[in-house]
């Protein structure tokens, strides 16, 4: 039976009007294997392996930067020259986060704490400093500032402004410090706390708002000291070193953050389950200026969100961490299973950056380790760069179609060198934290069996910080000295 020419293009608009749900076959879908090795450690417990989707619409290039926050170390993966690159960070873990600057070589990387015996992650000793990672060379460096003025105050995450200024937050202070032009080494270096007003408590995540001096901040209301707080977004303007608070109503632990290219700011509420749309409306960009547009309900835990300007999308990732600890306790043999082939728990959403529809409904998995526990999120050049705190395992997903054109799969211990590679697999958070394991609060599946950088957080490998560059690294094309 026919259908009606009416009908029909009732149908084909519902159907473009509608969010797609996105699954994942199973599999006899070709995938492209390379491994990546690791050009200084020679291997070490393993070296990172890369499987690209072969009828991927857009393919992965460039080089990618992944964080280790467990172990003190970065990862630097070069696509094109099939080559990896674990640094060694100035300071023994505790590093959260990490920004690249506009130039695509330099990452800023936040000292967010020191892991002492059986502490927990955010427990531990306070950190005050920020490691500068060159993305062509591989060389990493305390970066070359003055100390902020603010102390041990944890800061937590970084942004880069049009003039070069390095903001990171303080998270302890309610502040942000200005470290200043840290890239132009013939300038004198002096850092400036710059205080958010109340009801901003606890700013942890930094972006800046393109083509001005202005940095946004959301407040989660988290630090010990916090007994009555309010929701809160931050705007900090560089430029004047002033800030200001913007209450919002009816949101709960404001962490996720993304700012798009004409300037609209997306705050989620993660344990109200809700978005936040700020913007200028045309108006000049300045922190009086910036109010709220619009409210996207109904919005599981987004604990991180980016905006790529390729296709104009922002990506939303969720997570419940109570739940997945939970989940990951049942796991067989400590392992994390691989994926069934399933839709499952929707955990990764696609918007419209300017009509803030839903484009897409994801239930983010590798084919390996199954579901992908997001603690970071980037986007650049067409594509959401994530991966799972608990698996090791990290994926790049198509802006557009949500369809995952590329997986990497370290070994746990990987940034480890040869002789610290026997893997302890043990998945119960509960028994983490009985034996005195340090970050047993966000485990991730097990333990390796010693450290020379440091004795107390021996957790596998926990991602966080994700970056992307179209720069291709000199150390890829050149051998390094041991």
């Amino acid at each position: 039976m026919s259908m009606p020419l009416g009908m029909r293009m009732i149908l084909v608009a519902w159907l473009c009007a509608t969010p797609v749900a996105v699954g994942r076959l199973a599999s006899k879908e070709a995938w492209t294997t390379s491994e990546l090795p690791n050009v200084r450690h020679g291997g070490g417990c393993g070296d990172p392996v890369l499987h690209t989707r072969d009828n991927a619409t857009r393919k992965p290039h460039g080089t990618i930067f992944v964080n280790d926050k467990s172990k003190g170390i970065s990862w630097l993966l070069a696509l094109e020259a099939k080559k990896s690159l674990a640094v060694d960070l100035p300071y023994a873990g505790g590093n959260h986060e990490g920004r690249i600057n506009p130039d695509g070589v330099h990452i800023a990387i936040p000292h967010y704490e020191t892991a002492g015996p059986g502490s927990t992650e955010g427990g531990g000793i306070e950190g005050s400093e920020v490691s500068l990672l060159n993305l062509d060379t591989g060389f990493a460096e305390v970066a070359p500032g003055a100390p902020s003025p603010l102390g041990n105050a944890r800061p937590h995450d970084a942004a880069w402004t049009p003039s070069g200024r390095l903001l990171v937050t303080a998270q302890l202070k309610n502040a942000v410090t200005d470290f200043g032009m840290v890239l132009n080494r013939s300038m004198g270096k002096v850092a400036a706390g710059i205080k958010i007003p109340p009801p901003c408590q606890t700013p942890h995540l930094l972006a800046n708002i393109p083509g001005t001096e202005l940095v946004v901040s959301g407040c989660r209301c988290s630090n010990p000291d916090t007994t009555d707080c309010t929701s809160a977004l931050a705007v900090v303007d560089a430029a004047h070193g002033t800030a200001r608070a913007i209450e919002i109503q009816d949101a709960t632990w404001t962490e996720a953050i993304t700012v798009t290219e004409e300037g609209d700011v997306w705050v989620g509420g993660l344990k109200s389950h809700n978005i936040f749309v700020f913007g200028f409306q045309g108006q000049d960009k300045t922190p009086e200026n910036l109010k709220l547009v619009a409210t996207v309900s109904n919005i599981p835990n987004p604990l991180r969100m980016a905006y790529d300007k390729v296709t104009k999308r922002v990506g939303v990732a969720s997570l419940d961490l109570d739940a997945a600890l939970d989940r990951s306790k049942a796991w067989k043999g400590n392992k994390p299973p691989a994926w069934d082939g399933q839709q499952g728990q929707i955990n990764f959403r696609i918007f419209n950056a300017s009509t803030r529809a839903l484009q897409r409904e994801v239930s983010l998995h590798t084919r390996e380790r199954g579901l992908v526990n997001m603690e970071g999120l980037f986007a650049a050049d067409g594509f959401f760069v994530t991966g799972g705190f608990d698996t090791a395992a990290m994926v790049l997903v198509d802006a557009e179609s949500g369809q995952v054109a590329a997986e990497v799969y370290f070994d746990p211990c990987s940034s480890l060198p040869a002789g610290f590679c026997e893997k302890v697999y043990m998945s119960n958070s509960d028994t983490a934290k009985a034996n005195g394991s340090g970050g047993y609060n966000n485990w991730s599946g097990g333990y390796c069996p010693a450290h020379m950088r440091t004795p107390n957080d021996r957790r596998f490998m926990v991602m966080d910080g994700f970056g992307w560059s179209a720069k291709k690294p000199s150390w890829a094309q050149n051998k390094l000295i041991e």
